[in-house]
């Protein structure tokens, strides 16, 4: 009978845990979900791309303005205008790439939540 008991016990507390009433995916809500992970998957490497492009982009800019550095006063002044202007459109490149980044984390994020409550849900 004490056996009985604990046995008992021990399936009302299996019972009580998280997940157990849980409903598995249908084929639809996988597939999304399954599009989803690519669809960041996709956007993380285009980004991580484009961040590492606009890294090279920069440092050789810095070499290239290094070797100058003897130069200095020999350079036209227009020539440090454009040179500066392209730094800060590399920035506002990054910039932007980061916000996007940002956008699409939260984008993501909202849309995970919305599939774990309809898990929860069911």
């Amino acid at each position: 009978m004490h056996r009985h008991n604990l046995l008992e016990q021990r399936l009302h507390c299996l019972r009580n845990l998280p997940g157990v009433h849980k409903k598995p995916l249908s084929k639809a809500e996988r597939e999304f979900k399954s599009e989803l992970g690519q669809f960041t998957r996709v956007e993380l490497d285009a980004l991580r791309a484009s961040i590492d492009t606009l890294r090279a982009r920069l440092g050789r800019f810095r070499e290239s303005s290094k070797g100058d550095a003897p130069n200095q006063h020999r350079k036209i002044a227009g020539r440090n205008n454009v040179l500066d202007a392209q730094i800060s459109q590399l920035k506002s490149s990054l910039t932007k790439l980061s916000l996007v980044n940002s956008d699409n984390t939260k984008k993501v994020k909202l849309v995970e939540s919305a599939l774990k409550n309809q898990e929860i849900s069911r």
